[in-house]
């Protein structure tokens, strides 16, 4: 896909939000793209639960419950799926993944389909996009729905977690700071991080170099050494890479 792609997803959503649903004729006048380019991108944004395609056309999903996460899942479109991509090549036939909520770690499904695998989730986004396929096991945890991040969460979560373990651990995060580590925006879910960190053999944690780069969240994880693998992208700047290089066991760089 063209390097402005990203932009184009996200005046095709904001069009769609404004009308609710058009046709692909229509989305191709209205964005100049040809209409099998609109059907591609209405395809991979099926895939991550933001619209829905009918013939000729499709319609946004929920515009009010999804506007937080829609905007998050059109940020830095090439780089999450580079990272997906890169991800989905540690994955073998017959694992158990964990995959936790967020947008970078929801670009992973699609390099997933037709893979043998059981797959844990709290996305609803991860089990809409992998739900249909045949030969996956999808286990949505039990919890309370996070509307913002359609994701759920707590004491159930928790609990659910407590019975599964994973053979590898897919999750997003709000930041990575160089001396504290693993951030989140959300104190109440440290517990089921770290439980899922526990049932896991192997943690990847996937975040875009800007993740890496201004530190974002309030409360922390757990340290940039129980991060058993980094994967971000190529445009992780010189500084930054050397660090991360030094201060996680394994870093990872996706192409862009």
């Amino acid at each position: 896909m063209r390097g402005d792609m990203s932009i184009k997803y996200r005046e095709l959503i904001e069009y769609l939000n404004r009308q609710g649903e058009a046709k692909v004729s229509e989305l191709s006048q209205t964005l100049f793209l040809s209409e099998s380019t609109i059907r591609r991108a209405l395809a991979e944004l099926e895939a991550q639960g933001l619209v829905k395609r009918y013939h000729g056309g499709a319609a946004l999903v929920d515009p009010v419950a999804q506007s937080s996460i829609r905007q998050r899942q059109i940020s830095y479109l090439s780089e999450k799926r580079a990272i997906g991509k890169l991800a989905s090549t540690f994955v073998q036939e017959g694992m158990t993944l964990l995959l936790v909520g967020g947008t970078t770690v929801q670009a992973m499904c699609p390099y997933l389909k037709g893979k043998r695998l059981t797959v844990i989730t709290s996305s609803l986004p991860v089990m809409n996009a992998l739900a249909w396929e045949e030969q996956m096991q999808v286990i949505l945890l039990g919890g309370v729905l996070n509307p913002t991040e359609m994701e759920v969460r707590g004491g159930l979560t928790h609990l659910t977690l407590e019975r599964l373990r994973a053979d590898l651990m897919f999750t997003g995060t709000t930041g990575l700071h160089p001396i504290h580590g693993l951030m989140t925006d959300d104190p109440n879910g440290v517990e089921t991080y770290r439980t899922c960190m526990r049932i896991s053999d192997e943690v990847f944690v996937l975040a875009d170099h800007t993740k890496c780069e201004h530190y974002g969240g309030t409360t922390v994880v757990c340290g940039l050494d129980e991060v058993m693998h980094l994967i971000t992208d190529s445009g992780l700047s010189e500084p930054t890479r050397t660090y991360f290089e030094k201060a996680v066991p394994r870093l990872h760089l996706a192409e862009v």
